[in-house]
C-alpha cells in the first residue's frame, strides 16, 4: 500500500510548471490538479468512490458511471437504477 501525505499535493491549483513532471498531480487547464478518477478533499487526492459509499461533496463519486453525492452517498439519479456497472435508466 502507498500512503499519501498531504506534502505530495502542495502544488494543487497551482500553475502547470509546479507539478511539471509530477507523479501525484497532472496539469488540467493550466492548474495542477488530481489525476482522472480520484479527487482533491482538501489536502490530497483520492479515488472517486462508487455506488453505497459515503461522499460530501459533488466531485467525490464516479460521474462517468452516472453516480452523484446525493445525500450523502454515492448513488444513480432520480429515475435510474445500479447495474452492478452503472447507472442506467429504469
Amino acid at each position: 500500500a502507498v500512503i499519501y501525505s498531504p506534502d505530495l499535493f502542495l502544488h494543487y491549483g497551482q500553475p502547470c510548471d509546479q507539478c511539471s513532471g509530477d507523479r501525484y498531480l497532472q496539469c488540467s487547464i493550466g492548474f495542477c490538479a488530481c489525476p482522472i478518477h480520484s479527487f482533491y478533499n482538501g489536502l490530497i487526492c483520492e479515488n472517486q468512490f462508487y455506488h453505497g459509499h459515503s461522499c460530501s461533496t459533488p466531485d467525490s463519486c464516479r460521474g462517468e458511471l452516472g453516480l452523484q453525492c446525493i445525500i450523502g452517498t454515492c448513488q444513480c439519479s432520480l429515475g435510474k437504477v445500479w447495474t452492478g456497472n452503472n447507472c442506467t435508466a429504469r
